[in-house]
């Protein structure tokens, strides 16, 4: 037996054997379990990371996890501060010392100026760093916290014993500007408690002897003269000037409670819910309303710092030129911007309501049940201008061009012959701007037309025929009312617009070997009918046999040589007028 042998087969010797083995394969095991895992600040919470630590740390994990408040990347990103492999537990493992780990994530902008110490060295002096039933993961609770390094607060106050747990109010956790750790803006009056509160011996040294406002007008004696004014606020009124301000120490200017939108929305709830508007106006979104209010008192309502049409003008110049046009709205005349525009937040432009609606509240009735459809699909402001014009009625444009801005087609489609007022944009002569009828027209029936085509109705009157389309007081069936290439503005040559109703005649006119009269195959119905009405029957433009002699000589020989012909004929008694057979005639005459 070799040496090596002889030594492996000592029993002692063999069981350090098996010990470094299975070390070596419990070490290769944890090596492979941990192979991928993320290392470093900012690593991912994700499961892969936090599956070998619940391997040994099950029960403190459970445990740390099931508390209220638990820090992001215990959750299962273990090795954003731990080195998996680190030399050894607790802060050893950390893979960067604090502060510097923990700044890896949380804004380093927070610890300029005067340090905490603890924020200087370990934030976990007053942090737990996986988790807490405390918010902000706090380690203690507040009044122990502070109390741990703090033990005589009163010491530190002048005698006075600030109550336990509300240290933040005036100092800064982390770091400051000033003195103390206090907050940006202290109330110079902190210097001295006594000034406002009883001595601190006192048995009630918070007691504040003289109350408000009287306690503040002491030193702030320019505040009253705001609370003499016709409309003051609410608070100043009741002598809260602690609702608004912190009497100790503040991180807003004038010692404010919060940011300024913040403060004053917490009463005027309405206001912050109009801010989420589409459109907010610039002051109140920032947070400056005393660009436009009096905090304390004013002479205008709504506390206004000044008449609202002055006030207005401070930062809008426009209204300055719109005084100069010919035409301005009302409201902006008398300065009642309010009336349209929502001083806070609204629709576009901050009109108070969408906008149709909005001018409607004062201009009932305008829309019809068939609305123009700019005003009831994309507001009044399509057409009119909202402020001021040099065109009546507040149009954006003159009424010639305004309409073709949209109508434009309409023009390109009119080659020919325009109707007077659509040739001169005169588009209101027969439509309404608004509109409550079809095709906005203004008047309905005939009476549109007849307005200014006096004549055509008045030879109607007296007529012993009439049109059928004329005497609905349909005019459109037959004419174009912009324009058209034809003459008269037919829609179409008169001998298809005819037809287009006269069907039977249609039909016979296409018939195999029909005849037809000349006007009728050529479409002149008007050589021989009326457009409109007639003295006579059928609309004839005169009776037979004179209105058949404007194209036959009647008094011809030859003519009168015919059997049956006279200068004073019916001729339609045998020849139909439109189309037949030979020579026209009827067929009970051709017959013979």
């Amino acid at each position: 037996m070799r040496s090596s042998d002889r030594s492996l087969a000592h029993p002692s010797l063999a069981r350090g054997a098996r010990l470094v083995a299975a070390l070596v394969v419990s070490a290769a095991t944890a090596l492979a379990a941990c192979a991928g895992s993320p290392r470093g600040p900012g690593a991912a919470a994700d499961a892969g990371s936090a599956g070998p630590c619940v391997t040994c740390h099950r029960g403190a994990i459970a445990e740390q996890r099931a508390r209220r408040v638990v820090h992001a990347p215990y959750r299962g990103a273990c090795t954003t501060c731990h080195a998996p492999h680190g030399p050894g537990g607790g802060e050893a493992s950390l893979v960067e010392p604090q502060p510097g780990l923990c700044l890896g994530c949380h804004d380093r902008e927070a610890f300029r100026g005067r340090v905490h110490a603890p924020a200087a060295g370990k934030c976990t002096a007053c942090h737990a760093p996986h988790a807490s039933d405390r918010d902000r993961l706090l380690a203690y609770a507040p009044a122990a916290l502070c109390a741990r390094c703090h033990a005589d607060a009163a010491k530190a106050h002048g005698g006075y014993r600030p109550a336990p747990g509300r240290c933040v109010e005036c100092h800064r956790p982390h770091a400051s500007a000033s003195e103390k750790l206090l907050r940006a803006v202290p109330h110079p009056a902190v210097a001295d408690c006594s000034a406002c509160h009883a001595q601190a011996a006192s048995s009630a040294p918070f007691a504040r002897p003289t109350p408000e406002p009287a306690l503040c007008l002491g030193c702030h004696p320019d505040a009253d003269a705001p609370l003499r004014r016709n409309v003051v606020h609410a608070p100043a009124a009741e002598g809260r000037c602690s609702g608004c301000h912190d009497p100790h120490v503040s991180d807003e200017r004038a010692f404010l409670r919060a940011p300024p939108r913040a403060l004053c929305t917490r009463c005027h709830a309405a206001i912050e819910a109009r801010l989420g508007a589409p459109a907010a106006h610039a002051p109140a979104a920032s947070g400056a309303c005393t660009a436009c209010h009096d905090p304390h008192g004013a002479a205008e309502p709504r506390l206004l710092v000044a008449p609202a049409r002055e006030l207005c003008l401070r930062c809008h110049r426009e209204p300055a030129e719109w005084a100069r046009r010919a035409f301005v709205h009302a409201p902006a005349r008398t300065g009642q911007c309010g009336a349209c525009h929502d001083p806070h937040g609204g629709e576009r432009h901050l009109v108070a309501r969408d906008l149709a609606p909005a001018c409607l509240a004062c201009h009932a009735g305008a829309l019809g049940a068939r609305p123009h459809p700019p005003p009831a699909a994309a507001g009044c402001t399509s057409c009119h201008a909202p402020h001021a014009s040099d065109a009546r009625a507040l149009l954006a444009r003159p009424r010639e061009a305004l309409c073709r801005g949209c109508h434009e087609a309409m023009f390109e489609r009119r080659a020919g012959h325009l109707h007077a007022p659509f040739a001169r944009g005169a588009c209101l002569d027969c439509h309404a701007a608004h509109g409550d009828a079809p095709a906005l027209v203004a008047r309905s029936g005939a009476a549109r037309c007849t307005g200014c085509h006096a004549g055509v109705a008045s030879a109607s009157a007296r007529a012993g025929s009439r049109h059928a389309p004329f005497e609905a007081g349909a005019c459109t069936f037959c004419h174009d009312p912009h324009g058209s290439a034809e003459g008269k503005d037919l829609r179409f040559p008169a001998g298809l617009l005819c037809l287009g109703c006269h069907s039977e005649l249609r039909a016979r006119l296409a018939a195999p070997g029909a005849v037809a009269h000349l006007p009728a195959r050529a479409g002149e119905c008007l050589e021989c009918h009326r457009n409109h009405a007639s003295a006579g029957a059928r609309l004839l433009a005169a009776a037979p046999p004179a209105l058949c002699g404007r194209c036959h000589d009647v008094q011809a020989a030859a003519f009168l040589a015919v059997p049956g012909h006279a200068p004073d004929a019916a001729c339609t008694r045998c020849h139909d007028p439109h189309v037949a057979g030979r020579r026209l005639l009827r067929e009970r005459r051709a017959e013979r």
